[in-house]
């Protein structure tokens, strides 16, 4: 079983839509928020603009994870459809992705990442973290990067210092009964 990070082809489309639209059903509808997990029907062409791309993860042929960046012009980047099957959490398959992501972007002069995520999202936070991003306010990520509404905790990485500098924290759309 040997895992392979590839560009993805029109042969995996159709895999890596469901293989989006299983993750997401799933993590929103523990957030109560299943009617905000539709994705559009194609979900890559905004990422084969400018320097942008779309990866997948593949193990024995099936789509195993995602990855997509937008090139926002002027040297910035929003980082997108980051998911790993949950079968596959933890085997450094996400860290392929996002290693392979950076560093396509490095080599096209994209010299700052920033994505979105949701705050309850406690494991996405923590592998961005450790991966050198750094939380910003939402004022600070650009308004060109997509965003979905359920996004609520944001993050920059410099590729200059291989770690962000700005500082901030996430807001919570929806309020918790327990920390």
């Amino acid at each position: 079983m040997q895992e392979q990070i590839a560009q993805l082809s029109e042969a995996y489309r159709t895999a890596t839509v469901a293989l989006i639209a299983e993750i997401r059903r799933h993590e929103l509808v523990l957030l109560e928020h299943a009617h905000d997990a539709q994705e559009p029907p194609d979900v890559v062409q905004p990422y084969r603009t400018g320097s942008g791309n779309f990866w997948i993860a593949l193990v024995d042929g099936s789509v195993i994870g995602t990855v997509g960046l937008v090139d926002l012009g002027g040297g910035q980047g929003c980082l997108q459809k980051m998911y790993v099957h949950p079968d596959f959490r933890g085997t450094g398959t996400a860290l392929r992705l996002l290693n392979t992501l950076i560093g396509w972007a490095d080599s096209r002069r994209i010299r700052e990442l920033y994505l979105g995520t949701f705050y309850e999202n406690r494991g996405a936070r923590r592998f961005y973290e450790k991966q050198g991003f750094s939380r910003v306010s939402e004022a600070a990520v650009p308004t060109e990067c997509p965003r979905s509404n359920l996004e609520n905790c944001f993050y920059r990485y410099s590729m200059a210092s291989q770690h962000a500098d700005s500082v901030s924290t996430c807001t919570e759309k929806t309020p918790r009964t327990t920390l």
